[in-house]
């Protein structure tokens, strides 16, 4: 089955946020140009919603392996966990970076 553009530029925003979430997990910050994101065709608010949502599957990821390692991360462990995402604008750039707030 053959993809439109448009759909294409879905997965492939959705790709590239699943790919960074790993980044802001451990710290780090990631960049978009607005050139970026007027061809993903989104808007700042958009990646911050994408980059929440894969952030909560890579601590469920954390979460899975730490128990198959023979540790337990407790009851409730994902709920009292709160994901702040948040970006701030550089010139013709724009910084995401991620809090985890208890």
């Amino acid at each position: 089955m053959q993809l439109t553009k448009e759909e294409q530029k879905v997965v492939e925003f959705d790709d590239r946020c699943q790919m960074v979430a790993s980044h802001l997990w451990y710290g780090k910050s990631v960049t978009m140009t607005e050139q970026q994101l007027r061809r993903y065709g989104v808007k700042p608010q958009d990646v911050i919603v994408s980059l929440s949502t894969w952030l909560r599957f890579e601590e469920a990821e954390a979460c899975w392996e730490a128990e198959r390692d023979g540790a337990y991360c407790g009851e409730g462990y994902h709920e009292a966990r709160t994901y702040i995402v948040y970006c701030t604008k550089q010139a013709d750039k724009y910084v995401f970076r991620a809090k985890v707030k208890a």
